[in-house]
């Protein structure tokens, strides 16, 4: 999402893209560590995990899955033909026309034209993130690890407690590239 930045038209859906940027490149709670960077070790706090979580369903709801289709000429032998809209605004993206006439030639205003860069950059890798969220895949990958055994909490005073209800376990953090849980 940092590398469409720069190239980001100026729209309401461009300043919620641009606020999310930001998000990414600050700290939040009792962190130190900026998301990015703790994106690239694979150290992701519990506050950091929340604002990643955050992000990504913002993203989702600007990410176009319309099928619409646009009469476009062939880069190939010239002829006409119908695209959709993703390979249009690609096709168009090569042209060295300005952005009001990409946005008339696709029939959209600056806020669909920002959601449509959002999409060409993003729209393939927020695809697993579909009909769950992060925090959701990753609550679900660590019960997952107890479905065919037992987790039992053990205390030197209190003695065993098994867990038999997983929903109580939660993704809280990844530290060292792996997810850590917790029980509630």
């Amino acid at each position: 999402i940092i590398n469409i930045e720069n190239i980001l038209v100026n729209s309401d859906n461009g300043d919620i893209v641009r606020d999310c940027i930001k998000k990414i490149k600050t700290t939040l709670g009792r962190t130190t560590t900026l998301l990015i960077d703790g994106l690239r070790k694979n150290e992701v706090s519990s506050a950091n995990l929340d604002k990643a979580n955050e992000i990504i369903e913002i993203v989702k709801n600007l990410i176009i899955s319309e099928e619409k289709q646009i009469n476009l000429f062939s880069s190939y032998d010239g002829s006409l033909n119908k695209y959709d809209l993703l390979t249009s605004y690609q096709k168009l993206s090569f042209e060295n026309i300005s952005i009001e006439d990409k946005i008339k030639i696709l029939d959209c205003d600056l806020n669909y034209y920002s959601k449509l860069q959002l999409t060409a950059l993003l729209g393939k890798d927020i695809l697993i993130f579909k009909d769950i969220s992060l925090k959701e895949k990753l609550n679900k990958l660590v019960r997952h690890i107890f479905t065919d055994i037992k987790l039992v909490l053990v205390h030197k005073d209190l003695g065993y407690k098994p867990i038999t209800d997983l929903s109580k376990i939660y993704c809280n953090r990844i530290t060292s590239g792996n997810p850590r849980c917790k029980i509630l």
